[in-house]
């Protein structure tokens, strides 16, 4: 279905079931060149009251121009707050982690020792299963976070473009309203061009978002 693209999956949870295994995660469709591919599992907690699940994060460096972007996607836990508020608190440590190897790369060697192109900025996107006024949305993108929401930089003051409940209002009763965002690295910030929310299609309970960065090269979407 897509040809052009090169897959990137890598399952959260990965289990025996009829007739094979039963994956859920994350996946990367790329028309970039992958140059690399890692998954950072999120934390999950102990909770007898709640059903839970592994969620994790799927990081796919990418070749963008002469150099190379990082795009990262993530579903967090959606029925408990705490989970999610920690799943969040190790995203903003993983862009603390990015950030201190940018400025300070290891010495390159050979084989999984190599050296990727410089790393122009992070694309974290996903279903973060929380609203811009809960406590997990202020982890990311407060002082300490390290993250930054590509839609008030592009946007300013206006509404979110609501990307969930738009028409299922049985999962979703408490109708329009978004869950589903872009954060950039800082670093990334200034080449943001565009990001838009397709609200006139129902084929899911959550809306697409297209975001636009210029990098050198060709524009990457």
């Amino acid at each position: 279905r897509f040809p052009e693209h090169e897959p990137v999956f890598v399952p959260a949870v990965d289990r025996p079931g009829p007739g094979g295994r039963r994956r859920f995660g994350n996946l990367i469709l790329s028309r970039a060149k992958v140059l690399d591919v890692v998954a950072h599992a999120l934390p999950r907690h102990a909770d007898p009251a709640v059903i839970n699940m592994q969620r994790h994060a799927l990081e796919a460096t990418v070749a963008a121009g002469a150099g190379a972007l990082r795009i990262v996607t993530t579903h967090l836990e959606f029925h408990s707050l705490a989970p999610r508020f920690a799943q969040t608190g190790r995203l903003a440590s993983l862009e603390g982690e990015w950030t201190a190897r940018g400025h300070a790369p290891s010495p390159a060697g050979k084989g999984p020792y190599g050296a990727l192109p410089p790393v122009a900025g992070t694309v974290l996107c996903g279903d973060f299963n929380f609203p811009t006024d809960e406590a997990s949305y202020a982890v990311l993108t407060g002082p300490a976070g390290g993250w930054g929401d590509a839609w008030p930089t592009l946007h300013g003051a206006a509404p979110h473009a609501p990307t969930c409940g738009v028409y299922d209002r049985h999962q979703w009763p408490q109708g329009a309203h978004a869950r589903d965002f872009f954060f950039v690295s800082t670093a990334l910030a200034p080449r943001l061009a565009g990001l838009a929310v397709d609200t006139r299609t129902d084929a899911s309970d959550h809306q697409p978002l297209l975001l636009t960065v210029a990098v050198d090269g060709p524009t990457a979407r």
